[in-house]
């Protein structure tokens, strides 16, 4: 068959072909062969793929193979089954992804996390990528995010160690490793952040408006501690470009951020935090309120 066939065409012939009786073989060659086409066109025009895999059904080598044969593939997300933290299979899957998909520009790899040499390969092997989702464990080193100079949304769940000792806050003062160490390494250019099971140490909120004022999105919804009033305000005051957040355990100040954030769209927020009035003003402004 010609290769530069196309789907409607494709789909005429199947369409077309005699329905003989199902003992016949050459019947089920026929619709073998253009089934086999119709696979090939599909997997070569493909550029967004979900796959659940779990060590029993999955090998990296086999994973390789199947994603050798998605050349356009841009978006993955995989969810990964059955293993537990200290397996070192989510970096073999990681790994696998990074030699197989070039193009890749959004990747999600949840929920078990990852080690950072396999982070490092996929900086190299996949130099488009401006998306990344993917689990952590303590303590954390941020050196590979240099690398990654077209990441533009950042999503990072934060595990602790496998030994059951509760984990150093890593955002203290002085702790090289830590969270402020993470976003100084990572590009300006950033738009996307999600900052998930953290201790937002003193300091980080300003470090991260300093840093990221092209924000567009901001999730510090689940992390631990309150939100200190006046970082807030002066993190808030840097992102000028915010359309939308989500937030909790914060303190009155994210009442004023509603009041002055013109290029707001939506903000998650506790419903105690929010006056008749702010809530109005974002109503007129066409702003979604999402309360909890």
């Amino acid at each position: 068959m010609d290769g530069s066939l196309c789907d409607e065409l494709l789909e005429e012939v199947l369409r077309r072909l005699p329905r003989r009786l199902p003992f016949f073989a050459s019947s089920t060659a026929d619709v073998s062969l253009v089934s086999k086409r119709w696979l090939r066109l599909y997997r070569s025009t493909t550029s967004t793929l979900s796959l659940r895999l779990s060590p029993d059904n999955c090998t990296p080598h086999s994973l390789s193979s199947f994603l050798s044969h998605f050349p356009c593939l841009s978006s993955l997300s995989i969810t990964i089954d059955g293993c537990d933290r200290v397996s070192s299979f989510p970096d073999q899957i990681l790994l696998s992804v990074a030699s197989s998909c070039p193009k890749l520009t959004h990747l999600c790899l949840q929920p078990k996390p990852v080690s950072h040499f396999p982070l490092l390969s996929l900086s190299t092997s996949c130099p488009h990528l401006t998306s990344l989702d993917i689990a952590l464990t303590r303590p954390f080193r941020s050196h590979w995010l240099r690398f990654f100079h077209s990441l533009k949304n950042l999503n990072v769940s934060f595990f602790p160690v496998p030994n059951g000792f509760e984990p150093v806050d890593a955002a203290c003062e002085g702790n090289f490793d830590g969270l402020k160490t993470m976003m100084l390494a990572m590009s300006n250019d950033l738009e996307e952040l999600a900052l998930v099971y953290c201790n937002l140490g003193p300091g980080l909120l300003t470090t991260l408006g300093q840093k990221f004022r092209n924000l567009r999105k901001l999730d510090l919804s689940f992390n631990r501690g309150v939100l200190a009033d006046e970082e807030f305000i002066s993190m808030l005051a840097l992102c000028n470009f915010l359309t939308e957040l989500k937030v909790r355990r914060c303190e009155e100040s994210v009442e004023l951020f509603v009041l002055n954030c013109p290029r707001l769209r939506q903000i998650h927020v506790e419903e105690s935090k929010l006056s008749d009035v702010s809530r109005s003003w974002a109503s007129n402004k066409l702003v979604e309120l999402v309360l909890h």
